[in-house]
């Protein structure tokens, strides 16, 4: 049996409205959490979606790192200290990690 192929999930419904104004405290708290909600849904139905979805990210650090020792040993980077090719890599990597959860 041929199985079809996998696609994007749904999108979750739209955001919520928000009160109008002079609304009770509990009104808002309502707004705010749906709002919560739909913000973290969207999230969800993204994730492993996009240009660094399913693992490439990881596999292009992969490749930096095999193309890095591939040259160090060739002696085509005797100028390049390995103390300093580790920090810079988790501090590049970190980089990637904030500004893909800030949406970037």
């Amino acid at each position: 049996m041929s199985q079809a192929p996998q696609s994007v999930p749904d999108l979750p419904p739209q955001p919520p409205t928000a009160p109008r104004p002079g609304a009770s405290p509990y009104e808002w708290k309502t707004y705010r959490r749906a709002t919560r909600d739909y913000a973290r849904s969207q999230r969800r139905a993204n994730r492993g979606y996009g240009p660094w979805g399913s693992g490439l990210l990881f596999a292009i650090l992969l490749i930096l790192v095999g193309v890095y020792y591939l040259l160090r040993n060739t002696g085509a980077l005797p100028w390049f200290p390995d103390d300093v090719f580790w920090p810079l890599l988790l501090v590049i990597f970190g980089l990637v990690v904030l500004a893909r959860r800030a949406g970037y």
